[in-house]
């Protein structure tokens, strides 16, 4: 039998956890979070007031994801630092870059699918071969997977958030029926995403700072 992606509970390990926004989205998606791996102290007490008890103060490379075996993803947003058109742009050469630990997590862990997401930048020709070497080591873990370039604007967002996505999974008939989502008919404007709130008269927290 070919490995099954739809499992009877869906469950994630989330690492570069940050403040939680994946978590929250794979959350409201219907899963079940077995841990979030962060190493800054402070937002990993921001996670557990926030109900993420699961979530674990580590640098992703150290963590032991044998223990998590058998989970439905594996996500993360590993360092855009490296691959920002804000930055110096050196990459795989940059310190912060994570896409390391990332790959040595899913051989780890062995999921049944990956979601990682990163910059537009990770998409420039500076780094075609980089982005060729993380798909290859992909292929030889078994993982159908590719690469998608959004904007949150066209599903939903009042923002124009341009991010990648690398989706992945081990059964190739789930990524033969992957896709994503649909657009929205008419983006969100920044004024109607407000709108409910009225304009500020002083009380009821509707105060202009």
């Amino acid at each position: 039998e070919p490995d099954q992606v739809v499992d009877a509970e869906l469950t994630c390990v989330d690492i570069f956890a940050g403040a939680g926004g994946l978590a929250i989205g794979l959350g409201e998606a219907g899963f079940k979070h077995l841990a979030l791996v962060e190493h800054d102290a402070r937002i990993v007490a921001t996670l557990h007031r926030n109900g993420y008890a699961q979530a674990i103060q580590a640098e992703v490379a150290d963590v032991d994801y044998a223990q998590w075996s058998g989970a439905t993803l594996l996500s993360g947003g590993p360092p855009c630092q490296p691959f920002s058109a804000g930055g110096l742009r050196q990459g795989e050469a940059d310190k912060r870059n994570g896409w390391e630990a990332a790959l040595q997590a899913t051989q780890r862990l062995r999921p049944h699918a990956v979601l990682f997401e990163n910059v537009r930048g990770m998409m420039s020709p500076r780094f075609t071969e980089y982005r060729g070497a993380i798909s290859a080591r992909l292929d030889a873990l078994g993982y159908h997977h590719g690469w998608h370039q959004l904007d949150a604007a066209l599903y939903g967002v009042p923002q124009h958030r341009h991010r990648v996505f690398l989706v992945g999974f081990l059964d190739a008939a789930a990524w033969a029926a992957f896709a994503l989502p649909p657009k929205v008919a008419a983006p969100v404007t920044v004024r109607h995403a407000l709108r409910e709130l009225r304009p500020p008269n002083g009380r009821d927290g509707r105060v202009l700072p």
